[in-house]
């Protein structure tokens, strides 16, 4: 059974962490052993964990080709082709053409190239692309299934196609177009390929760019959750320096649609290696919205409307993969829908998110009932609240956002001071909805009605001391300002005795929040300080919400570390060997063993066998030297033989025997012995140069 280094099954493994690509690959090769009728429950679950890996596909789609299950291979080729956007598969797609289909219908075969060459013949890896149909063209113009005029006009207009698309290998295609037009007709090669020279010069400048630019780029990277790891802030870093070249314009086309596609194809490939990322989700869909918006406004009426039905497809791609469980995705959705006036598909967008189980619907329903707000007026969004408050996930921030939205859209305080007390009723623990229902309150100056609400929350005993210490914040401050002196003096007097419990015998200190305002403070710094005021106002959201302003406070008396001598934590997936010699971080390796690193390549460019390395170091400690047998005796004495052969053939036996005594050889012939001592006497003997100019004036001068 094949198991990982790790001694585990990779089932086992994947089980743990299905998105444990190592386990997979294992597993992978282990099922290529098997017959595709057992395998193909485990292939159903690979490409449903990884949809958008062209890999994993081609690999399905091989299995069923070679077990002879064509009607399976063509559903996977129309499930998978214009989803995934992939090379590798594309090429699958290409070779079952021309091996499966060419013989059956040549003109299906064509269309399907022209196809193919419409969807991915911008990538930089489309060479083998259009070199497969190049191939199939030609030979089925030397099997006279066409005409050869029309065959050449279609092979030449390939090899253009091709010539005008920076990839790479694009100095190869180069040379077989040349080779083409002077088969075709010599005497009119020179004049056509030096009509199409410039083209190709200014391309192949584009296409060493291009170049450049992917080099960095592993577009096998299989799309995996976010783990924030250096190697993928690397990759992310190396796809958006291509697709801000391809947003540059390179080729300076004239034509925005071609810019436009080239742009989104470039987000494609991105997401085929990072689907979980939602920032090239969000500026995929921006810039097809864009795109459409100024294909509008150069009249280019048909272009808008594909771009905005693509941009509407995207988002259905996503909703439906990776970014199911994403609300950012369903506002954007909804915005775009409603941006459309299809309002009844932005309820079908909320209502989907909402169904999802084991998702938090409270901003869904938030943002929901601002769109029927917007567009349909109160009466809708009542309809989506009281679904709200049938629903047990739900949050009381709901709640809030209701009473807001009737007393600002429908001008009726009665309402919401029932959604509040409603609210307050299903959440007494809460106390960022009680500071919601006291600042809408403050509204009205109601101070009976402030005051009573303060005293229900603060003594009815629901709200833990941490939670309740923003609240007692605001009532001091509300009696501060509009209460009398009696009323002041009381409320400290019951926050110091609520608070002493948290932060012990301060009263000094609680006495700053009854005068200070905002960051005006009653008493110099180091008097704050020694009375131990920063701590305690670390714990009230006020000090919070106003951290960044107050850190002349508290900071200075704070001893801050030495950062410099510090290692940056770089997570890893898979953590092994001397990266966590103790539990709590990442360790560097010794020095020599960071100079072998440096010399060998990294461990992504291994894609396998593993070698099992326990076993493998216990047979060779267990192999023995000493003994010998009959066949290595000969075989001894044939390698001296051929050894003297060949020293005897050299023309400096001396060097060739101290080589060989170097690397530990001896030799046992005595004739080849004698020859090297005669060798290395000759080789003694001083031969001046032929142009000696100091000798010759030395026998001058004699």
């Amino acid at each position: 059974m094949v198991v990982l280094a790790r001694g585990r099954d990779p089932e086992e493994l994947i089980k743990e962490d299905i998105y444990d690509v190592e386990a997979w690959y294992v597993l992978i090769h282990k099922l290529k052993e098997d017959p595709i009728e057992s395998s193909r429950p485990y292939f159903e679950k690979l490409i449903s964990v990884f949809p958008s890996c062209g890999q994993y596909w081609r690999i399905y789609i091989e299995q069923e080709i070679a077990g002879g299950n064509y009607a399976q291979a063509e559903s996977l080729f129309d499930r998978s082709l214009l989803q995934v956007l992939s090379i590798d598969l594309w090429k699958c797609y290409a070779n079952y053409l021309r091996n499966c289909l060419s013989k059956w219908n040549f003109r299906r075969v064509r269309d399907a190239f022209e196809f193919a060459l419409d969807k991915v013949g911008l990538d930089h890896q489309a060479y083998a692309i259009y070199n497969e149909y190049v191939d199939f063209l030609v030979a089925a113009n030397s099997g006279g299934e066409v005409k050869f005029d029309e065959s050449v006009a279609t092979i030449r207009g390939v090899y253009l196609r091709a010539i005008n698309t920076p990839m790479a290998k694009h100095g190869q295609l180069w040379k077989r177009y040349c080779a083409f037009e002077q088969k075709v007709d010599m005497r009119q090669a020179n004049d056509r390929i030096a009509g199409v020279m410039p083209m190709y010069l200014k391309i192949q400048q584009v296409s060493l760019q291009m170049d450049a630019v992917m080099c960095n780029v592993d577009r096998k990277h299989v799309s995996v959750p976010c783990s924030n790891s250096a190697f993928e802030n690397e990759q992310i870093v190396a796809w958006r320096e291509f697709i801000a070249w391809e947003h540059s314009n390179p080729l300076q086309l004239a034509d925005y649609c071609l810019h436009a596609r080239r742009v989104i194809y470039a987000y494609e490939q991105a997401l085929l290696c990072f689907s979980f990322h939602v920032e090239f989700w969000c500026e995929a869909v921006e810039f097809l919205q864009h795109s459409a918006d100024k294909m509008f406004e150069l009249a280019m009426e048909d272009a808008g409307r594909n771009a905005h039905k693509d941009a509407a497809a995207l988002f259905e791609r996503a909703i439906n993969s990776s970014m199911k469980k994403t609300l950012l995705i369903y506002c954007l959705y909804a915005e775009f829908e409603e941006g459309c006036n299809r309002h009844t598909n932005v309820h079908s967008i909320f209502k989907r998110f909402i169904s999802l189980r084991d998702v938090d619907p409270s901003l869904a329903y938030i943002h929901y009932m601002k769109f029927a707000n917007r567009t349909e007026g109160i009466r809708s969004v009542r309809t989506i609240f009281k679904a709200a408050r049938e629903d047990g996930r739900v949050k009381s921030e709901v709640y809030v956002v209701a009473a807001l939205l009737e007393y600002f859209g429908n001008q009726d305080a009665s309402v919401a001071v029932r959604i509040f007390e409603l609210g307050l009723k299903k959440f007494p623990s809460d106390s960022d909805f009680a500071l919601s229902y006291t600042n809408f309150l403050l509204h009205f100056n109601e101070d009976a009605s402030i005051r009573v609400l303060f005293e229900r929350v603060l003594s009815s005993g629901n709200l833990p001391l941490e939670k309740s210490i923003a609240l007692w914040d605001q009532y001091i401050d509300f009696e501060s300002r509009i209460g009398g002196l009696t009323g002041i003096t009381k409320v400290s007097e019951r926050r110091q005795e609520a608070l002493s419990r948290q932060f012990g015998e301060m009263p000094t200190a609680l006495l700053v929040d009854r005068y200070r305002f905002m960051d005006l403070m009653p008493a110099p710094e180091d008097d704050l300080r020694m009375l131990g005021y920063p701590e305690l106002i670390s714990m009230s959201r006020s000090y919070e919400l106003n951290a960044n302003k107050n850190d002349k406070l508290g900071s200075s008396a704070i001893v801050q570390p030495d950062l410099s001598h510090m290692i940056p934590f770089k997570p890893r997936r898979i953590c092994r060997g001397f990266f966590h010699p103790v539990p709590g971080g990442d360790f560097p390796p010794p020095p020599s063993t960071t100079r072998i690193l440096s010399m060998i390549p990294p461990p992504r460019c291994f894609d396998g066998p593993f070698v099992k390395v326990d076993e493998l170091l216990s047979k060779l400690r267990d192999f023995d030297l000493s003994t010998s047998s009959a066949e290595s005796e000969a075989a001894e004495k044939a390698n001296n033989r051929e050894r003297n052969d060949l020293l005897r053939q050299t023309a400096y036996p001396s060097r060739a025997a101290d080589r060989e005594i170097a690397y530990g050889v001896h030799l046992t012939s005595n004739a080849v012995s004698k020859v090297a001592e005669q060798d290395d006497e000759k080789l003694m003997v001083y031969s001046p140069p032929v142009h000696d100019i100091y000798l010759r004036r030395r026998q001058k001068k004699l």
